[in-house]
């Protein structure tokens, strides 16, 4: 993958606005690492075509106008990492994971308390249980996310998802 042919649209008006069109394997969850001491307020994540995606991320609060200036070129530069978020693994009971099947498509919803990362960390996590992401809507009010996500089912789903939800529903001190 070229770090090329990425759109990246900042604006600092009402809080920090990113809307950035990636294709499929670009780091989203390294972006939301960079921005996580951001108050992430929304975000909407869904399938264009080929493989490209839009993702919309709205923030609490603006940025400083010196930050404003570098923000473009360290998005671009975190959905080129390779490398996995370091974000807190945060707090999510079993109860607060909950998934409906389809015929083509699955719909996860988390509804747990907010911490910060929280995004950056289920997306990574998405990534290594290969579950595959194609329509997302979040929102946090009053410290609590209500996530929705649709992800592509194959013939591996339910396996992967029953692990996914074990993993980020264990407590803390289980962890590797």
């Amino acid at each position: 993958m070229e770090c090329a042919n990425i759109s990246v649209k900042i604006s600092s008006d009402e809080g920090l606005s990113v809307e950035m069109i990636v294709r499929r394997g670009w780091n989203v969850s390294m972006v939301l690492s960079k921005l996580s001491k951001l108050d992430l307020e929304y975000m909407e994540i869904f399938e264009l075509f080929e493989n490209k995606f839009f993702v919309k991320l709205k923030y609490v609060k603006s940025v400083e106008s010196a930050k404003f200036a570098n923000l473009e070129s360290g998005i671009i530069t975190a959905l080129c990492d390779k490398g996995e978020a370091s974000v807190s693994r945060p707090v999510i009971l079993p109860n607060e994971v909950s998934c409906e099947l389809g015929d083509e498509y699955a719909k996860i919803n988390i509804n747990a308390k907010d911490s910060r990362g929280f995004m950056a960390y289920i997306l990574a996590c998405f990534e290594r249980f290969s579950l595959r992401l194609a329509n997302a809507r979040i929102q946090t009010i009053k410290n609590r996310t209500r996530n929705l996500y649709l992800i592509e089912k194959d013939s591996s789903f339910e396996q992967n998802f029953a692990l996914f939800k074990e993993y980020i529903t264990k407590d803390e001190k289980c962890v590797e």
